[in-house]
């Protein structure tokens, strides 16, 4: 009976392109049955990541003014909180059971407080009673699964079962509800690679609560330093020659994978232009520490750069350390590659399609993903399923949905490689201080050996570049300017408080009924602003990613959010290398 009766306000005193009620009737049992017009479209949570700017633009707009129309409907009942027609108030986050009426505010709040009472005077509770909120006609439960679209533009606005009077903020909370709770969880995958995360989240907590600073060092492409991108020559010493041959310096996302277990070493080189990997098997002799006698020395540098090459390639880092040491040459070699070694850890994503997924993703290879996110084999294995024999101990697969086809939550769950935290100390890798300190005491030693044993993250990520983020699937990027709070809070490709992480978050999130970030199974990266071509061919969208992000904390921090944000944030939010946190 509240939603015929929501209708027929909404019908009378608004514009509003909602549901044409025809007729009602109601059982013994209060069992309601409505014959109502049907809205043209389809529900936004299907399109609006299709959608552009432009037309996002237009739906808050036409949002915007049926949200104001519906909220001058008068309130002619006794109470102050009901339903439209005076009755209890239900809401989804409360499974619809009924509160109230009420008459005012404050017996609302202390209905729902009900067993806080200690608490009430402390904040976040306390300001529900000290601020003053006016009390309107609300919807209270606007979100995309509700909202029809046709053509690009609002065609509709469904279900008002809930609708009543309700304080203000009551429509924003309850629209919000669904990405923020709802019992959903997200893991960060990326199935070309069969990787995912090592943590999962609710993005609405790390958004407004947290920091997603974590990501950028997947997707920002490291640069190796110049002072570690050379090899010498043969011929030269210590002292002819400090200045060694530059090599190409950008690594790709690809990563050094070894299987030393197998006494075989697989390498992918690092330059740009090579994509091909190298498998070889070594005698174990080339494990061992070469003598320094000068006609072994003589023979083996006399050997082809790049014997030597595989040589270095084939060794574990902190041998090839220790051979590095013994000369001059070797030592040329030895630099460039334990920087590109070092820099094979970062930005392992950069450039390959990926997406926040939902655990409430319908099973099974037919459920809608992301265009382009998951490959032919990818869809059979969804429908195929998991075994049982793969599943954890304290599930039952006829109660968790795990005896069919799985959705991509689980699959990378189970199957696919987690993404393993990095523990980054002020040397970088600290196995390489031991035998840095013992070539030392042991044999003359290149005056930069404690340089190139102590590495530091921020020697891959110049801070003196301006760092873009750009969107390789749309060739579109966003500069760091618009996005920081304030510049002296850029820090190369990372972001005090707010930043590219947060971006990539908000629009990778994919959940079907939920949300569906127009990101989601895009390929990414994070490079110097002079990887841009001056061709035109991309597209500045700062502007636009900006105000998105800008809105979303503006409405869960208030409109004077900045300068709270930042002075409550800044001492503790600079980004620390020193410890990345991921959450298992």
């Amino acid at each position: 009976m509240n939603e015929a009766n929501a209708l027929r306000r909404v019908a009378k005193h608004t514009s509003i392109p909602a549901p044409r009620l025809i007729d009602f009737t109601q059982d013994s049992d209060r069992t309601g049955f409505m014959l109502m017009t049907k809205v043209t479209g389809y529900p936004a949570e299907k399109t609006y990541y299709l959608m552009t700017y432009e037309e996002r633009e237009q739906l808050t707009r036409d949002l915007g003014k049926c949200i104001s129309q519906y909220r001058r409907i008068k309130n002619h009942n006794e109470s102050l909180i009901c339903n439209t027609i005076g009755g209890p108030i239900t809401d989804r986050r409360t499974d619809d059971i009924p509160y109230g009426p009420y008459m005012s505010k404050t017996a609302m709040l202390d209905d729902l407080t009900g067993g806080l009472e200690e608490i009430r005077k402390d904040k976040p509770l306390s300001m529900l009673y000290e601020k003053e909120h006016g009390i309107c006609f609300t919807h209270a439960d606007l979100h995309l699964s509700n909202i029809f679209l046709d053509g690009g533009r609002l065609s509709g606005i469904i279900d008002w079962e809930n609708a009543g009077f309700k304080p203000e903020y009551w429509e924003y909370t309850a629209a919000m509800w669904p990405y923020m709770v709802m019992g959903q969880r997200f893991r960060f995958v990326a199935p070309r690679r069969r990787e995912r995360l090592n943590w999962y989240c609710k993005p609405g907590e790390i958004l407004l609560g947290e920091s997603a600073t974590d990501i950028v060092t997947l997707f920002a492409r490291p640069v190796v330093p110049k002072s570690h991108g050379s090899r010498a020559k043969a011929t030269d010493s210590w002292l002819e020659n400090p200045y060694l041959i530059r090599q190409k310096l950008v690594t790709p996302q690809k990563r050094l994978r070894r299987q030393s277990d197998l006494g075989v070493a697989t390498y992918t080189p690092s330059y740009v232009d090579d994509t091909q990997s190298h498998t070889l098997e070594l005698p174990d002799e080339i494990h061992k520490t070469p003598s320094h006698s000068n006609d072994t020395r003589s023979r083996l540098l006399e050997l082809p750069v790049e014997i030597h090459l595989l040589i270095f390639e084939s060794l574990g880092l902190e041998d090839a350390f220790r051979l590095g040491t013994s000369c001059q040459y070797f030592w040329g070699v030895l630099k460039p590659l334990t920087a590109r070694r070092f820099a094979g850890e970062f930005g392992i994503w950069a450039g390959t399609p990926v997406v926040c997924v939902s655990n409430r993703c319908e099973p099974g290879g037919d459920a809608a993903y992301p265009k382009g996110l998951l490959s032919a084999d990818d869809v059979i294995e969804l429908e195929q399923g998991l075994l049982k024999s793969e599943l954890l101990e304290d599930i039952r697969p006829e109660k968790d949905g795990y005896d069919g086809p799985a959705n991509l939550y689980s699959m990378a769950m189970y199957r696919y490689s987690r993404v393993t935290e990095q523990t980054f100390t002020e040397g970088f890798i600290p196995s390489l201080l031991r035998p840095a300190a013992e070539s030392m005491q042991d044999i003359p030693c290149p005056p930069d050996v404690r340089e190139v044993a102590r590495l530091r993250p921020f020697d891959f990520y110049p801070t003196t570049r301006e760092w873009v983020l750009r969107n390789l699937t749309t060739r579109e990027f966003v500069r760091p300017t618009a996005v920081a709070l304030r510049e002296d809070l850029i820090h190369g490709p990372f972001i005090d408080i707010l930043g590219y992480g947060e971006i990539i978050l908000s629009k990778t999130c994919w959940s079907p009924g939920i949300y569906k970030g127009v990101w989601a199974g895009h390929a990414l990266d994070i490079v110097p602003s002079t990887y841009l071509n001056d061709d035109g061919l991309w597209k500045d969208i700062s502007r636009q990613v900006a105000g998105e992000l800008m809105d979303i904390w503006g409405r869960g921090y208030g409109n004077d959010w900045k300068s709270r944000i930042i002075e409550s944030n800044v001492q503790r939010a600079s980004v620390n290398l020193a410890s990345f946190r991921f959450e298992s």
